[in-house]
């Protein structure tokens, strides 16, 4: 396992230079060799595979776009991690206030009557909540 592990390494070391040296198609192997990880770590934050698979997608591009940053080539597993963490979680926080305007927009646009229900609904699941004890968060 040891040895697998520092293969990975080497290897990654051996494509990064590649790729600072100008081989772009290098690249594709790290992507290959880190998608799954760095998917998994975007899922884990999100829940949401749709959102999951762009915040993949942005971290990889940023790790392309800032390989030059990098200085030990054997480290691009946990660097482009660290990068897909953070796109993920700047995904999270965009996303969370995309849906909050999409429901002040519905309700901005809804009748008084709908409002009022909005209200009286959320008025009482907030009530249920306080009463067994669950905050919201």
């Amino acid at each position: 396992m040891e040895t697998e592990f520092s293969n990975d390494k080497a290897r990654d070391a051996q494509s990064v230079s590649a790729v600072r040296a100008g081989d772009v198609e290098r690249y594709r192997e790290l992507v290959e060799r880190h998608e799954r990880r760095v998917f998994a770590v975007a899922w884990s934050r999100l829940g949401d595979a749709a959102l999951a698979e762009e915040a993949a997608q942005e971290a990889f591009i940023r790790g392309y776009r800032s390989l030059w940053l990098l200085g030990d080539g054997e480290k691009f597993g946990g660097w482009i991690t660290s990068i897909a963490r953070r796109a993920a979680i700047n995904f999270g926080l965009r996303h969370r206030r995309e849906l909050n305007k999409r429901e002040r927009w519905a309700l901005e646009k809804s009748t008084p009557f709908k409002r009022l229900s909005f209200f009286i609904f959320d008025f009482q699941n907030s009530n249920a909540d306080f009463i067994v004890g669950r905050r919201k968060s």
